[in-house]
């Protein structure tokens, strides 16, 4: 099964393919924040440093608040990202 790593919590989890990540973070006490959890306010933006292709790409919420600020190809949305592949991810909290 596919391992998400959180950091700075520095958590290591198994995540079932579809499986909505900001559930992840709920389930396990990670400390990446959540405010509307639909896409909308970018309180959980954080940069995917590894594995990104494994993530489900980008929700039409998501392009649509990550439009308005300033990003990198690598930064999301948590709230909106679930596993899509067999391989691991990365995750920092925040932006670079």
């Amino acid at each position: 099964m596919p391992k998400v790593k959180f950091k700075p919590d520095n958590k290591e989890i198994e995540v079932p393919k579809g499986k909505l990540l900001r559930e992840v973070c709920e389930e396990n006490n990670i400390s990446i924040p959540f405010s509307c959890k639909e896409g909308n306010c970018a309180t959980c933006l954080s940069t995917i440093e590894k594995g990104e292709k494994n993530l489900t790409p980008p929700t039409e919420q998501e392009k649509q608040t990550l439009s308005s600020i300033t990003f990198k190809h690598n930064y999301r949305l948590i709230c909106q990202c679930k596993m899509k592949g067999p391989g691991n991810v990365e995750i920092k909290q925040g932006v670079q």
